[in-house]
Parts: C-alpha cells; sequence; structure tokens
C-alpha cells in the first residue's frame, strides 16, 4: 500500500496541473452539485426530515428515500391480497375442499355363458 506521504505528494502534483481560475471553477461546480443533490422542501429550503437522520443521508447510506413509501405500499398490495382472496373463498367455500378422485364405477358385468352340450358327446 501506498504511503500517505507519497499519496500527498501524488496529489499535490495533480492539484499544480490546473490553474487558479479552473480550481475555482471546479470548486464552483462542485458545490452546485453538492447543493442541487439534496432534496427541497416546497419553499426551495433544504428539506428536514422529522428523524434525525435526513434523507440524503439516508441515500449515502444506501438506502432509497423513498423506501418508507415503498415498504408501505407492498403492506397494503399483501393486505389487499389476502382481502381478495377472503373474498372469492367466501363466494365459493367448496373452492378448499379436496376433490375426490373419481371412481370406476362397473359397467354392466359381462356374462360368459357357457355353450349346451352337443347331442353326439363331442
Amino acid at each position: 500500500m501506498s504511503d500517505g506521504d507519497d499519496i500527498d505528494a501524488r496529489f499535490d502534483e495533480l492539484v499544480a496541473q490546473f490553474g487558479e481560475r479552473d480550481v475555482k471553477r471546479l470548486r464552483r461546480e462542485a458545490g452546485r452539485g453538492a447543493r442541487s443533490a439534496r432534496p427541497r422542501g416546497r419553499s426551495g429550503a433544504p428539506r428536514r426530515s422529522r428523524g434525525a437522520v435526513r434523507e440524503y443521508d439516508r441515500v449515502a447510506a444506501g438506502r432509497s428515500p423513498h423506501s418508507r413509501r415503498k415498504v408501505w405500499l407492498a403492506v397494503w398490495l399483501v393486505i389487499a391480497l389476502i382481502a381478495a382472496a377472503g373474498t372469492v373463498v367466501t363466494a365459493d367455500p367448496d373452492l378448499l375442499t379436496p376433490k375426490a378422485a373419481p371412481t370406476r364405477t362397473p359397467g354392466p358385468a359381462a356374462t360368459v355363458t357357457a355353450a349346451p352340450p352337443s347331442p353326439g358327446g363331442a
């Protein structure tokens, strides 16, 4: 792994390649990008969350800012699915009873009759 001083020296060399005007421009653009990445309320001011964690902190932590809405949507969809299944079963309760396997009913019995004995005995 590189030494910390070596990394600092490389960074200083890289920054030295940019002029003062370029550095100011890059810092200004970086500031604009940081401000535009923050969520805004209706008034245009940064939005404050009710909890201790702000939305852009959640995004930085890898969670979506709308994750709470998605969870509630999933909960309501599951509830709706259970209600729909309950409605179907209420309408036709025979859906839950297993159907008996069809039994084979014997048809008319085949009768075999012996031929009458022949008169000659053969």
